[in-house]
């Protein structure tokens, strides 16, 4: 153990330092691959013989294993260990992927760092990782899943192919939603290799994100309909922890497709499904699910129709609709038509904007500390944005002119009356009284009173416009 940890410490020195790794790339791959100690019963049956191997391997800088009692002593350790030695491992190898991105790390190193990851993909390690992504130690777990995505994303890159293991565990789970427990994780790893190769300068994101997407298309599409029908159909049940985790992951997720069609649309039905299928985004908003979810359901609403999704997700600023995406423009349309459809039917009325208050660290504001205020602020800045811009979308539309001035007025009346019901009688006075002053609201985010200012403008001139026909 004593040898195991000092090559491992030497590798995670150099890998630092910049250095070339010493050992030869196979003896590396081996000491970096987590399958001999993912599950006691592995340790017990290669233990022995891997540190044999491992003697005959490793570079004479390293003090050699002589003995069986030297042996025994290590495997002990190895048993109390293992769970530390994996993270080191996934570590090591998250270290390794990440280094492949930077422009000062030499060539040869790379070379070095590229033959170890294939050696690892070449030994299965993509099926070791969906292992240890089932566990319920949830560090290792998460360490599972990162490394998952970046040799997935590797694999893209340097050998222009999916890994299968990897596609087949995916459509597995998502195919057996609802009874699978690994929703989250799937989700999880998916999300985070869209956002490696929107990350990524490389100039084949396209090819890469469209041999990703194409063979989960249509997996994806049905998912985002039974995950939201579910939990739409129960109701008054609360969601359990697992449930909320997969929500929460789901949002994620499709608001990265989201972006994704920003950056590279591909005309693919899971880059629009949210788009043209909005009304169970919508419902979560006034289902029995926690707080953070309903906001997260109208922020994500919010970005998509702003065309802004992805912002908090990836470090590339989003850009304007791509030339090549002839579907947008109406795509968006449908999502105002959506969010319209449910002002008019007393959404505004039925969603919770309150509820219980927090500080920063997650703990509950104590009831007479918010009483003198229950009002969410960020949630209601989201949601009248979200409507000035469908009602902006809408107005714009030639077919919905010679009835935009009723709407506009009915849906501004509508937010008006339920901002009004949520305001305690001394803050509406002063917010409320002109119907103008609810802008106010914005006040503490410059780039959304910017976009609110500008939806308002264009609708004012489009009213004035309307006027003098």
């Amino acid at each position: 153990m004593e040898t195991y940890f000092h090559f491992l410490q030497k590798t995670y020195n150099d890998i630092i330092a910049g250095a070339l790794l010493s050992q030869d790339s196979y003896n590396c791959a081996a000491l970096l691959n987590p399958l001999a100690f993912s599950s006691a019963k592995n340790c017990e049956l290669c233990a022995c013989h891997f540190f044999r191997k491992l003697d005959a391997q490793i570079s004479s800088s390293l003090d050699p294993i002589n003995n069986e009692h030297d042996i025994s002593k290590n495997f002990s350790h190895l048993k109390c260990h293992a769970r530390e030695i994996i993270l080191l491992q996934l570590t090591l190898i998250d270290m390794m992927l990440a280094k492949l991105h930077l422009q000062e790390v030499a060539t040869e190193i790379k070379q070095k760092y590229v033959e170890i990851l294939r050696i690892l993909q070449e030994s299965n390690i993509v099926s070791e990782l969906i292992h240890l992504l089932r566990s319920s130690d949830k560090q290792l777990s998460h360490m599972a899943s990162k490394s998952l995505a970046s040799l997935v994303h590797f694999q893209l890159r340097e050998e222009n192919s999916l890994n299968s293991a990897w596609l087949a565990f995916c459509l597995e789970t998502l195919s057996g939603f609802p009874s699978n427990s690994w929703i989250a994780e799937c989700l999880w790893t998916l999300t985070n290799i869209i956002k490696e190769i929107l990350n990524d300068d490389n100039t084949c994101k396209e090819g890469d994100l469209k041999k990703l997407l194409t063979p989960l298309d249509n997996m994806l599409e049905n998912f985002y309909s039974s995950i939201l029908s579910y939990y739409s159909s129960a109701h008054n049940v609360p969601l359990s922890a697992t449930s909320t985790n997969d929500m929460n992951s789901f949002l994620d997720l499709f608001e990265l497709l989201v972006a994704s069609r920003i950056q590279v649309p591909l005309n693919l039905g899971c880059q629009r499904v949210l788009f043209l299928n909005s009304y169970d985004i919508g419902c979560l908003a006034t289902s029995p699910v926690p707080g953070f979810i309903k906001k997260k359901s109208i922020a994500l609403l919010k970005n998509c129709i702003l065309h802004k999704a992805g912002e908090d997700l990836i470090k590339t600023k989003a850009l304007p609709s791509s030339p090549r995406d002839p579907h947008f423009d109406n795509d968006r349309l449908a999502l105002a038509d959506t969010v319209l459809h449910f002002v008019n039917s007393d959404w505004l009325g039925r969603l919770c904007v309150s509820g219980n208050t927090r500080h920063f660290d997650g703990s509950t504001i104590e009831p007479q500390a918010q009483a003198k205020g229950n009002f969410d602020v960020v949630i209601f800045r989201s949601l009248s944005l979200l409507l000035l811009k469908a009602l902006e979308t809408k107005i714009q539309d030639f077919a919905y002119k010679t009835e935009s001035q009723v709407h506009l007025e009915s849906v501004m009346g509508l937010l008006l009356t339920v901002l009004k019901s949520h305001l305690k009688p001394p803050a509406s006075i002063c917010l409320l009284e002109h119907p103008c002053m609810w802008i106010s609201l914005f006040i503490e985010q410059d780039d959304e009173m910017v976009e609110a200012v500008k939806s308002l403008l264009a609708i004012y001139l489009n009213s004035k416009r309307e006027h003098r026909v």
